[in-house]
């Protein structure tokens, strides 16, 4: 793919792969997946509602990037892993049938009841406002951490499974 391609077209094509091979990481590096996109969202109410609505873009990048040059290592290495694993043509690991409805079911749990029946229904929504967006977004990064660790991994997968990534 990369062949016959301007350098400009390749560096982008590169970091397509390399989010796309997120699923592929293992438990630490998914849990360093998603400690990221939480600390960019709580950094930025612009990016958290941008990685509700739209998955991965230049604007989440750059939110990255504004971290510090630590968080920005670690995650660019932890990307590079995951291109690695999909290189080698391993398989991404299965999807567990059924998680990610499982997942929000267990972050709602705790919630008081009528802020539970609201984010149970507007995470199905796809026209919720940009400050709607971010409040889904914090409760689901902030839920999924105390999730037990197996079903956490599991969730974060298929979340990034379900991402669509934009160049």
């Amino acid at each position: 793919k990369l062949g016959a391609v301007t350098s400009t077209q390749a560096r982008l094509l590169s970091r397509e792969l390399a989010e796309r091979s997120v699923p592929y990481l293992g438990p630490r590096d998914l849990e360093l997946w998603a400690a990221t996109r939480l600390d960019v969202a709580r950094a930025s109410k612009a990016t958290c509602a941008r990685l509700w609505k739209g998955g991965d873009d230049a604007l989440v990048r750059t939110a990255i990037g504004a971290l510090g040059a630590e968080p920005l290592d670690a995650y660019t290495q932890m990307l590079a892993r995951g291109l690695a694993l999909r290189l080698e043509r391993k398989p991404v690991p299965g999807l567990v049938p059924g998680i990610i409805d499982r997942g929000f079911a267990a972050i709602a749990e705790p919630l008081p009841d009528d802020e539970r029946r609201r984010f149970l229904d507007d995470v199905k929504r796809r026209d919720v406002s940009d400050e709607r967006a971010c409040q889904l977004f914090l409760t689901l990064g902030s839920g999924a951490e105390k999730l037990e660790p197996s079903l956490r991994v599991d969730f974060y997968r298929a979340l990034a499974s379900a991402l669509e990534v934009q160049p």
